[in-house]
């Protein structure tokens, strides 16, 4: 079977940051797998946009799009709206062939009552694109049920978690201090400067923001470099502005995304602390690497109920865990599911 992957190429103005990290490993991973990995140049600006976009109304990128393959998978993100419609269109028109998504964001799950307001009728049109397909890998089963329960008609796939290709070693137990991690873009996680805890906070990322004792910022790395230096005994995946649950439209998506930062501490083998009503706080508990809490403002009793022989069995199974993630457990299980998917409907 002559397979394709086709990403739209990532445009960020920031180092140090997650950016392309999870469409990159995806890539990474399929071509393992026998995929052709397609990348689709994103031209920044007016002018550049406008000649991209006669060039596919005239027919000139036939040739690029015109890959005649058995299967298309496409990484959608939901941004980069311009150039993803563009790439999608021309690649329906020139194959015949099963197209399924691989769905990074939904944007519709990410947009305020304003930016709804402003976009008009984008929530209804992403679900029209969707269903234009033959079918989605989504992130997990509380973001395939929203989808569905909001107009998604075609099969979908859950992927359960990101895999996190790290090219550290799994990072050994320490001092059993209690200590906490947290890595990520630091604009958007205001509750850190909210923090007032006897738990110490090691953070990591651009855009600090300024915060309390509880909270020991060391810059920012890249997201090849940052394994290294998660030395705490968890990683915090939080978001929003408030310490008693996951707030505004960041927070609020976290009830149906996987949050890349849990692959990437749980791919450095440490157990995670996650908001309990985020979507993946089903997958901590299910392969019980991490503990899920109501109110970051609990977080000291918590974990001074958490004893050494407790935290030793979230480790070792964070580390077992950590093997399958480097390795792109979930990515290859994932696309042979669609490979499947794709031969039965042919």
């Amino acid at each position: 079977m002559t397979k394709i992957l086709v990403t739209v190429q990532e445009q960020t103005s920031q180092a140090n940051t997650a950016g392309s990290k999870a469409k990159d490993d995806i890539i990474t991973i399929a071509k393992d797998q026998g995929y052709q990995s397609i990348v689709v140049e994103n031209p920044q600006g007016k002018k550049a946009r406008l000649a991209y976009l006669f060039k596919a109304i005239s027919g000139q990128l036939k040739s690029f799009y015109k890959l005649d393959p058995e299967l298309i998978i496409f990484q959608y993100s939901g941004y980069n709206r311009f150039m993803s419609y563009i790439a999608l269109h021309e690649l329906k028109k020139y194959n015949n062939c099963p197209f399924y998504l691989l769905v990074h964001d939904v944007k519709t799950l990410r947009t305020n009552e304003t930016e709804k307001l402003n976009q008009g009728d984008f929530s209804k049109n992403e679900i029209k694109l969707f269903n234009k397909f033959d079918g989605l890998i989504v992130h997990n089963e509380k973001m395939k049920k929203w989808l569905q329960d909001n107009g998604v008609k075609v099969p979908m796939i859950s992927l359960e978690i990101f895999d996190y290709i790290n090219p550290q070693p799994i990072n050994k137990m320490q001092n059993f201090d209690k200590n906490v991690n947290f890595a990520g873009n630091l604009y958007k996680p205001v509750f850190l400067t909210k923090l007032n805890t006897k738990t110490k906070f090691v953070v990591y990322g651009v855009n600090p923001l300024k915060y309390g004792d509880s909270i020991d910022y060391r810059g920012s790395k890249t997201p090849e470099e940052i394994p290294a230096f998660l030395n705490e005994d968890f990683g915090l995946v939080w978001d929003g502005e408030s310490l008693t649950e996951c707030s505004g439209i960041d927070g609020n998506y976290m009830r149906y995304n996987n949050p890349h930062k849990t692959s990437l501490y749980l791919s450095s083998g440490i157990p995670v602390i996650t908001w309990s009503q985020a979507a993946i706080a089903d997958f901590i508990k299910q392969h019980n690497v991490g503990i899920v809490i109501d109110d970051l403002n609990q977080i000291d009793d918590v974990l001074a109920n958490v004893t050494k022989d407790q935290y030793l069995e979230l480790k070792h199974n964070a580390e077992k865990l950590a093997t399958k993630l480097r390795d792109g457990f979930y990515t290859k299980t994932a696309l042979r599911k669609v490979e499947n998917l794709a031969h039965q409907n042919n």
